[in-house]
């Protein structure tokens, strides 16, 4: 039989391989030796390509029979494929591989079969059971964190996958892997086939992160012992030293939805006056939840109650509100939770100023507006109020009436124990309180009504009056005189009575001769006689002015009468008879 030359056919099948930087400092992969694999099923060779192959001849296909290596008879001029033969032939590239026999007479053919393999297997890692984060160059993992490395070859086969944790020597791959503690990870692995072929260690650098954020309030605007107003407001300031803050949430009391902080601070003002609880916490980019955490505080809405009082004389009429000069202005204000900062007021639309003490009114004007509120130690402003004042510095008048009789010379006033004493005043403005009057050194009295003097005598009434801010007016004085005593009648026959007689009553009557005058007269110790009044013989009544002359014989009855200026009346009866 003769051979022609052999022809060997060589199919490669490239994959890409993955190198990564190693740090020094970390251990090494195994050096895995390079060996034949027989597929011990399909009997298939697959053969390590960084080895060179020989063919021999053997006498039986039993292990161990004779064999023969066969050289290169072929006369080739082709250098390279004669160094093939006697240095053994160098595989070029991966796949199935072919050794033909030709035969030069039949021209059959036979080709041997075999694998040559210089790939490596692929390993991929698969990452799961935890969120995962990028930042930058740097990948984040939260909790739960396992990791599946499997490996494929494309042509003998795996023979083992090696891991190697955080730079530690290299181990056999058998189960998941877990990583459950929060730091930095260094994870390699690689992949090694049947025929010895390693795949260069690929490399995952991650960070395990299993602390929740720590949020923080903190309230912007003033603030007293965790008391709020509408104005201030609130910021919640989170931060993650790993995978950093994804969001923060917050609500109040018992709401049911919780809102997303979005960074601007949270408003108060729709709060209502009282107690309330913020609630707020932040998870980060792998799902580390924070514990909730809460703040108290209580929202003052509610401004200072401010009241205005006068210390001193004040008087309210249906719809005025009355003071003196003396009156001080006080302004007293409460608040129900923080507490008064200042008050304010402003008088007769002047600019506010801080009130600091009671104050007076000048007397120049007839009425003042005074405007005034509080300011809580929140800021909180109660609405302005307005009051008005009404100036009275003037003191009423009085006056005095007698009702009943009453004569009046040189300031003196002649009256009776029958006689009333009025008295009156007149306010324009608050009105008057009351009247008070003092008998010579007798206690003051208030005036309730007219009263009278019992006792005659001489008499100093004061009497003044005081309105209803207490202006009081000056004591007027007034000389009085009780006089309840009448005249004193006085009858002078102008001769002496020549003789006497008895009457028809028996009572003993004076004789006087013809043409007797009669002179009448009368004395008053206090208010003087107003007058003398006669009827004789119970004629009509006349005014005495001139003497009386009697020329007539016979008898004669003279009613004398008198009074003094306050009507006290005296009457005198004087019986006599007139004969030649």
């Amino acid at each position: 039989m003769k051979y022609k030359n052999v022809l060997i056919g060589f199919i490669l099948l490239f994959s890409p391989a993955i190198v990564n930087a190693q740090s020094p400092t970390m251990a090494s992969p195994f050096v895995h030796a390079k060996k034949v694999y027989v597929d011990q099923k399909s009997k298939i060779i697959y053969w390590p390509i960084s080895i060179p192959f020989y063919i021999r001849l053997a006498v039986s296909e039993e292990e161990g029979a004779s064999s023969y290596l066969l050289q290169n008879t072929s006369g080739s001029s082709s250098t390279n494929l004669s160094e093939h033969v006697i240095r053994g032939v160098k595989i070029e590239m991966s796949g199935p591989q072919f050794i033909r026999w030709y035969n030069c007479t039949t021209k059959d053919t036979v080709l041997f079969k075999f694998f040559a393999d210089g790939d490596a297997p692929n390993s991929t890692a698969n990452m799961s059971g935890a969120a995962k984060y990028v930042a930058g160059d740097k990948v984040i993992y939260g909790r739960g964190l396992k990791c599946t490395i499997s490996s494929e070859d494309s042509m003998v086969g795996v023979k083992d996958t090696y891991v190697s944790i955080d730079g530690r020597e290299f181990e056999p791959y058998r189960t998941e892997l877990y990583f459950d503690q929060e730091k930095d990870y260094n994870l390699r692995f690689y992949a090694v086939d049947l025929v010895g072929n390693a795949s260069s260690p690929k490399e995952l650098k991650f960070t395990i992160d299993l602390t929740p954020p720590v949020t923080k309030h903190k309230i912007l605007g003033h603030v007293i012992e965790n008391i709020l107003s509408p104005q201030n407001t609130i910021r919640l300031n989170s931060f993650d030293e790993l995978a950093g803050v994804k969001r923060t949430y917050y609500k109040f009391d018992s709401q049911n939805e919780y809102s997303v902080y979005l960074g601007s601070p949270i408003k108060l003002s729709k709060l209502s006056n009282g107690t309330h609880k913020l609630i707020y916490y932040s998870e980060d980019h792998v799902n580390n939840v924070e514990d909730t955490s809460s703040y108290r505080f209580y929202i003052d809405t509610i401004p200072p109650t401010v009241n205005i009082l006068i210390d001193g004389d004040k008087y309210h009429s249906t719809k005025k509100v009355y003071v003196s000069a003396q009156s001080q202005v006080k302004l007293k204000a409460t608040d129900n939770k923080i507490g008064v900062d200042r008050i304010e007021y402003a008088i007769n639309s002047k600019d506010f100023q801080t009130y600091t003490k009671p104050f007076t009114l000048q007397a120049n004007r007839s009425n003042y507006e005074i405007v005034y509120r509080a300011i809580d130690k929140l800021g909180n402003i109660s609405n302005p109020r307005r009051w008005i004042l009404n100036m009275d510095v003037t003191a009423p008048q009085s006056s005095i009436k007698f009702i009943g009789v009453s004569y009046e010379q040189r300031s003196i006033v002649w009256i009776t124990s029958k006689t009333k004493i009025s008295l009156s005043s007149h306010d324009d403005k608050s009105g008057v309180k009351n009247i008070k009057y003092q008998i010579g050194f007798d206690q003051e009295k208030n005036y309730s009504g007219p009263f009278s003097l019992d006792k005659e005598g001489k008499y100093e009434l004061k009497f003044w009056s005081v309105d209803n801010v207490n202006n009081s007016e000056a004591k007027q004085k007034l000389r009085i005189v009780v006089d309840n005593t009448p005249p004193s009648i006085i009858v002078n026959f102008s001769v002496a009575s020549i003789d006497t007689t008895k009457s028809n009553d028996g009572s003993i009557l004076e004789v006087f001769p013809c043409n007797t005058s009669i002179f009448l007269g009368a004395t008053d110790a206090s208010a003087s006689s107003e007058g003398i009044w006669y009827s004789i013989n119970g004629r009509s009544e006349k005014k005495y002015k001139t003497p009386l002359t009697f020329r007539k014989e016979g008898n004669y009855k003279l009613i004398i009468r008198s009074r003094d200026r306050v009507n006290n009346e005296s009457i005198k009866i004087v019986s006599f008879l007139i004969k030649d």
